[in-house]
């Protein structure tokens, strides 16, 4: 970890504001009781797709024997499991405010062919669940390798076309470079490849994001903490496209151009400049190499979108991606990916007005942060309110931290990952002291003593967050 960084961008990127807590000294404890919030997830996309969905969410504490109260008035209160503003049977949310089937609940139901209790594609169940990934079930499996399903030139592995790999351009193809392989420019299918590099990631402001709730009002938890501390480090260290090179590769698009297109996928591949000359990275030209970390054993990316476009309209999710900012891991989860593509008429150019949203995991954030890095931090030296606590970024992340001029509000986290109710957090707060979990409650009410609470894989809640991306044309070269 770059403690120097971390100290630097906490003493001039982070906006002025009150700490959690009170002054009342450092036994006092303080509750984020969480049973109003919206906590009703959907994929985050702004216009309807196939990868809406809802994640589960409560008022926290036991569910049993508890009516709902209020239902459809777009406000999470005690005894409901959500509350999309309406009392609407089919949209995620029944008129009981009783949480409908989703994709990743583990149940199959509805239009799905199968639920594994995730999203991630690749592992026997497609990230929207419409596909058990088996050869022969007519669907093109992309992320698993297969480029066919059920055409007449299909191999029957479904891995390769029979005629693609021989040197010889014939329609349908547009490209063949005597061998079959995915990621270097022209794919298994033998169609010119399409990928594009993100040029723009930023953690967009509190209230702004995208409706994880239903109730038409942007989540972003995250930002709400901890965004000018991300920012910082995005806008002053880490230049996208640049240090954090990540690559949109389209696999299975059938129109070049990404404006209309039903299926297909987008792999998130982490980049490497091929040329060594970063100032074209973002002109358009840009040509990387592929990390081999962002692939599986047998050659599947380990991490890509199920997307479909309309009239230029791209949605993309659910799915599960880790961001790697450095310091602060970044894993989001249930995350989707939405924008404009614009093109020059033969292929997509790019991704504009671009929106990437998801659920980071409190289980992430368990991160200590030293003595001597805080000590760096203008009024940093304050102790933490429990003796011989260490500081960790989930503390701060929900109980804020206040250092002299230097703070930062702190939010709970708003986002039920596991079905049981939102969890409610006790913090030891002080006058002349930084603010630490106590305890930690679960949502089925089981409660745990002492800041180790954190690490109870029982506590799975996570904050909303929302990124402002777009992206830009780019050449795969291979992978390495």
């Amino acid at each position: 970890m770059n403690y120097r960084l971390l100290a630097l961008l906490l003493a001039f990127g982070c906006s002025s504001s009150s700490t959690v807590g009170t002054d009342a000294g450092p036994d006092t404890t303080i509750i984020f009781d969480l049973g109003n919030l919206d906590t009703n997830v959907s994929d985050g996309a702004p216009f309807p797709d196939a990868g809406d969905s809802a994640v589960p969410a409560d008022g926290g504490g036991p569910d049993v024997g508890r009516p709902p109260a209020n239902c459809g008035n777009g406000d999470l209160e005690g005894g409901e499991q959500c509350d999309d503003g309406n009392t609407d049977e089919g949209d995620g949310c029944s008129s009981a405010c009783e949480l409908e089937p989703f994709c990743g609940d583990g149940e199959v139901g509805g239009d799905e062919v199968c639920d594994d209790g995730n999203n991630l594609s690749g592992d026997g169940c497609r990230s929207d669940c419409l596909s058990n990934e088996r050869c022969g079930n007519g669907i093109r499996d992309v992320a698993t390798g297969e480029v066919c399903d059920g055409e007449p030139d299909c191999a029957d592995d479904c891995f390769s076309l029979l005629s693609c790999g021989d040197g010889t351009i014939t329609a349908p193809e547009t490209c063949d470079d005597s061998n079959t392989d995915a990621f270097d420019g022209c794919g298994a299918d033998c169609q010119e490849e399409q990928t594009l590099v993100l040029s723009e990631l930023a953690l967009l402001g509190e209230g702004e994001g995208c409706d994880f709730s239903g109730d038409g009002v942007p989540d972003n938890a995250f930002s709400a903490s901890l965004g000018p501390i991300v920012n910082g480090f995005l806008a002053g260290q880490l230049n996208v496209g640049v240090d954090l090179i990540v690559l949109l590769h389209a696999l299975g698009l059938d129109d070049p151009t990404m404006a209309d297109d039903d299926s297909f996928t987008l792999a998130w591949v982490i980049g490497e400049d091929a040329d060594g000359n970063d100032a074209n990275n973002l002109s358009g030209s840009g040509e990387f190499f592929g990390d081999l970390a962002s692939f599986d054993a047998v050659g599947a990316p380990s991490t890509s979108f199920q997307a479909a476009a309309s009239g230029m309209v791209v949605a993309a999710g659910p799915e599960d991606v880790n961001i790697p900012l450095g310091f602060i891991p970044v894993s989001l989860r249930q995350s989707s990916l939405t924008g404009m593509s614009t093109s020059d008429g033969t292929r997509v150019t790019g991704i504009t007005d671009g929106r990437l949203c998801g659920v980071v995991p409190l289980s992430t954030l368990t991160i200590g942060l030293p003595v001597d890095l805080l000590g760096m931090i203008p009024g940093g030296d304050q102790p933490p309110c429990i003796d011989g606590a260490t500081l960790t970024l989930a503390d701060i992340l929900i109980g804020g931290f206040g250092a002299g001029i230097i703070s930062t509000p702190g939010a709970p986290a708003d986002v039920d990952l596991d079905a049981d109710g939102l969890e409610v957090f006790e913090l030891a707060t002080g006058a002349e002291c930084q603010p630490v979990i106590s305890a930690c409650i679960d949502g089925d009410g089981t409660r745990v003593e002492g800041q180790d609470c954190i690490f109870d894989v029982r506590f799975a809640d996570g904050f909303s967050a929302g990124f402002s991306a777009e992206a830009v044309r780019a050449t795969l070269l291979g992978l390495r």
